[in-house]
Formats: structure tokens, sequence, C-alpha cells
């Protein structure tokens, strides 16, 4: 394609120009799935926190494929969230900079429930776990590890506090 073209390809791709709304509404999806994938993938190989995480998922028992990781267009409310068959979904179009998804990849691959404020002081009286020493890191462990215990790929409670304690 001479030199020209491709420019002439790219500025439209860029203003929208000559393109319908279906057009330029399909080419950002596009763009924002291609964007999600890569980042998905930089991280996967690339991020010491991902890849760690990973790494002792899979030592322990419960091992979290690539596959299952997913982007996809969703509620522009949240950032990520599970899928029923056992998915991790990453919102295509909401992560602005690789280093917000790759602290809501981790968040999703233990789900301390930590940065939520779900082990706030209150919030354990309210479930009659209540300690002055050392509560917030008891709680984190315990939500941890309910919820790696909901995948299905970890069968027994041991593996599942392996897991915990590793990471």
């Amino acid at each position: 394609m001479r030199p020209w073209l491709r420019w002439q390809n790219i500025a439209v791709q860029v203003t929208g120009i000559r393109m319908s709304t279906e057009e330029q509404q399909r080419n950002l999806k596009q763009q924002k799935y291609a964007r999600c994938e890569k980042w998905k993938a930089e991280l996967l190989n690339y991020s010491p926190k991902v890849v760690s995480m990973l790494n002792h998922l899979r030592l322990s028992g419960c091992p979290i494929p690539p596959s299952s990781i997913v982007c996809a267009p969703c509620d522009p409310t949240r950032p990520s969230g599970f899928h029923p068959a056992g998915a991790i979904v990453l919102c295509q179009g909401h992560f602005g900079r690789k280093k917000h998804m790759e602290a809501t990849l981790a968040h999703k691959l233990i789900r301390t429930n930590n940065l939520s404020g779900d082990c706030r002081y209150m919030r354990e009286l309210g479930r009659r776990y209540v300690s002055f020493s050392k509560q917030h890191q008891a709680c984190v462990r315990r939500r941890a590890a309910l919820s790696v215990r909901a995948n299905p790929a970890c069968l027994d409670t041991a593996s599942t506090e392996r897991a915990v304690d590793e990471v």
C-alpha cells in the first residue's frame, strides 16, 4: 500500500471521518478489546505480582489457565467480575492504565476483599468476629480462603489453605 493511502486509512480510523456511527462504535469496541487482550497477555507473562499469584495457585492445586481470564464489554460501573462458568472477566475499555488492570487482576485472583473495605472493624463486629490483635489479617486470610475455595478446581481445604498461606 502506498504511504499516502496508509496514512489516509490511519487518519480515517483515528478521526472517524467518513465512517458511520455504527462503524465508529465497532472500531472503538475492537480497539478496546485489542488493548485489553494485549495488556492481559503482558501482565500474565511479565507482571511479578500476577505471575507470582498464578504460580502459587497452580502449585497449590488450583490452577487458573489464561483462557479463564477474558476481556469482554460490560457495565461501565465495574472494572471486572466473575462469569458463572468460572472465568475472570476484565471489562474492556474500563482501564485507562495497565497498572489499574494489574491491580484489578491481582485482586480478582486472590479476592481478598481487603481493598473493598470488607474487613473493616464494624463489618467484622457485625459478623461476630471480634479480636483486638491482628483482626484485619485474620479477616483477610479468612475472606481469601473463602474466595479461593469457591473456585471449582479447588476441591480440598488443605490446598486452599496452602494457596492463601503462600501468597
